[in-house]
């Protein structure tokens, strides 16, 4: 049994360094060996791939799980992480997962290995434990170096995860750079900046490990390469017809408000501004106010009523056709052809119109689900393919 001193929790804190599998080494760093980790494979056999893992936790912990969880998953999905921008993913599974992240006590840390800490958070073969006090306040010398706590919470999933790849740690390259994420930001900063992402060299030495390549031809952190709809999104970005959100999403899979259609098709067909304000629930000052007043008065989207606008309301399939229908002047021939869609439908003709196009088709089973809400990156699609200037 190994005694442990205070010395040698702090040095060996967040790495557990046992017989097994060499691990990655960086500048200034030794030599470290990991037990488990993830296998490393061959270039043939990874053009891509799929890492899974388990969201547990492990003692009595004051944060919550869901949203560890989500939060988690932000992050391990992110371009500027681990994904590479697309050639390595993270899937979370309910069991069975090739590493389990695990939010625990600092007592449930500490009890995992005799190298483990309660202050820091550690890796412990397959299991990733997160620590909870520091999952929620930083650290001392995070927060002595002006680190926020969102940018803690990046640092340390993407650090601990690092480890299951293969990660040993690296020192600061200098005072005042971005701190590499596998240097041991929890403990001391080194004068280094405090960063949450590993950095181009880390990214590049992963993917050498795996034998994919890195991508860094992404505008918005969450749409990577492979996603359904990127070229799309990114078509729009280029034509500045959506510029994402402040923290660099574009958050594909939310459903999208007429608020917001209005504002795409607003840019797209660069519509002049509204003589009026036409809907009592839309307030003057609301940021997408313009946009609406602009589609409404040039008669492409309407609203519920001469007052009712619900920008905050989501868009259907069947809504979206018929706005686009209506914005591009698309006309049907015949009847819509789907199952679910009656001739007397209220949005018969825009969705007879778009199939046309071969703008939008319908699902396998003969049904076009005109009720069904459009996610932002859907509308991206069906913009894209409507307008034939993008």
């Amino acid at each position: 049994m190994l005694l442990r001193t205070p010395l040698m929790s702090l040095v060996l804190a967040l790495l557990l360094v046992l017989p097994g599998t060499a691990a990655i080494a960086g500048p200034s760093t030794g030599a470290t060996a990991d037990e488990g980790g993830a296998e490393e494979l061959s270039t043939a056999q990874a053009a891509e791939r799929t890492f899974t893992y388990e969201v547990q936790t492990r003692g009595q912990v004051a944060a919550d799980p869901g949203a560890f969880a989500a939060i988690a998953r932000e992050i391990l999905g992110d371009a500027r992480g681990w994904t590479l921008g697309g050639s390595l993913a993270f899937q979370r599974v309910s069991s069975g997962g090739e590493f389990n992240l695990i939010l625990a006590s600092p007592q449930a840390v500490d009890d995992a290995h005799e190298v483990c800490s309660p202050n820091y958070s550690c890796r412990v073969g397959d299991d990733v434990l997160i620590n909870d006090r520091n999952w929620r306040d930083a650290t001392p010398a995070w927060r002595e170096a002006g680190g926020d706590l969102t940018t803690y919470r990046q640092y340390l999933i993407n650090h601990e995860v690092g480890h299951f790849l293969g990660f040993g740690h690296f020192d600061c390259p200098g005072a005042g750079e971005p701190a590499p994420v596998m240097q041991q930001q929890s403990i001391d900063l080194q004068g280094c900046d405090p960063h949450g992402w590993p950095l181009s060299w880390e990214r590049d030495t992963l993917g050498e490990r795996y034998g994919v390549p890195v991508h860094d031809d992404w505008i918005f952190v969450d749409v990577l390469r492979g996603h359904t709809h990127r070229d799309s999104i990114h078509v729009l970005a280029d034509a500045d017809i959506t510029t994402g959100y402040p923290d660099r999403t574009f958050r594909p899979y939310e459903p999208i408000s007429r608020a917001h259609t209005a504002a795409f098709v607003h840019r797209a067909l660069d519509l002049p501004a509204a003589d009026e304000h036409h809907f009592d629930d839309v307030h003057p000052d609301n940021v997408h106010a313009p946009a609406i007043n602009a589609v409404a008065e040039a008669g492409v989207v309407s609203g519920y009523d001469a007052a009712t606008f619900g920008p905050d309301d989501h868009v259907e399939r069947g809504q979206l056709a018929t706005i686009l229908a209506q914005a591009y002047g698309l006309e049907a021939e015949q009847a819509p052809t789907f199952d679910d869609v009656p001739g007397d439908h209220v949005h018969a003709d825009g969705i007879a119109a778009l199939s046309e196009a071969g703008v939008v088709g319908g699902f396998g089973d003969g049904t076009f689900r005109p009720g069904a809400e459009v996610t932002r990156a859907q509308l991206a699609t069906m913009l894209r393919g409507a307008d034939p200037g993008l």
